[in-house]
């Protein structure tokens, strides 16, 4: 649990200092920091498919058995609030991408244009995304009598789950809720990881076309320089080889 709210932690700080990179940190410090969110992702994405699956075939036995015992019961409720985490570590990794898009749109006249010709909208996924889980805890939480207070605070989460662990009817329903969310998050993951891959691979295109326009300009202006300087030096000769000139 507590590696589970560092990696919280550490990817939240990790993507907000990547939005942060445009602005004069070293490129490649930000090349690695997002290539670590984007591992991270898929890790967590892998995790909650995973969790999912298990979900189906305890609730599919709860439903044959009976409830479950209480060491069973205790695994479901950790391995629910580490769901949680990861939930919630995706919302604050969506946020700082739309961050990190609008910094980089805002520093980089001409981008939008690109965005526009290529008929992209990051910001507007990375939004759909949050609303869309947003969405889907809600509609779970209702359904086991949970306000997002409960789901906000750990404490208040697991004695909402001890209190559902008194019935077969409301450990299904905890199972039911946590297979969902669990399922909803892994394809928003999978969109999340697809849409900061376009969106560097993007900024990565216009950053490289901006260079070449800029490699492009230096050349010419030292054409005309190294142009002028000849001209001046022939000049130069030419005056000396009048009659008269000193």
């Amino acid at each position: 649990m507590k590696k589970t709210i560092l990696s919280v932690v550490t990817a939240t700080l990790l993507m907000t200092s990547g939005a942060n990179a445009f602005m004069g940190f070293d490129e490649a410090t930000v090349e690695m920091q997002i290539t670590q969110n984007l591992n991270l992702i898929l890790q967590y994405a892998k995790q909650l498919q995973q969790y999912s699956t298990q979900l189906k075939t305890t609730a599919s036995l709860t439903q044959n058995i009976g409830k479950l015992d209480q060491t069973a019961w205790n695994k479901f409720s950790q391995d629910f609030q580490q769901m949680q985490n990861i939930v919630k570590t995706s919302q604050g990794l969506t946020y700082a991408a739309k961050d990190w898009e609008d910094k980089f749109q805002n520093t980089h006249s001409g981008y939008s244009t690109l965005l526009n010709q290529k008929n992209l909208d990051p910001q507007s996924i990375y939004k759909n995304l949050s609303e869309q889980t947003r969405q889907t805890v809600k509609d779970n939480l209702k359904r086991l009598n949970m306000t997002q207070a409960e789901w906000d605070n750990d404490e208040a989460t697991m004695k909402k789950l001890r209190d559902l662990s008194s019935s077969k009817t409301g450990q299904l329903a905890a199972m039911q809720a946590a297979s969902e969310i669990a399922l909803h998050q892994t394809q928003t993951l999978k969109k999340l990881h697809q849409t900061m891959m376009m969106s560097a691979n993007t900024q990565n295109q216009f950053l490289a076309a901006n260079q070449t326009k800029e490699d492009s300009s230096k050349a010419l202006k030292h054409k005309f320089s190294t142009s002028g300087k000849n001209y001046n030096q022939e000049g130069k000769s030419m005056y000396r080889q009048l009659p008269g000139a000193q």
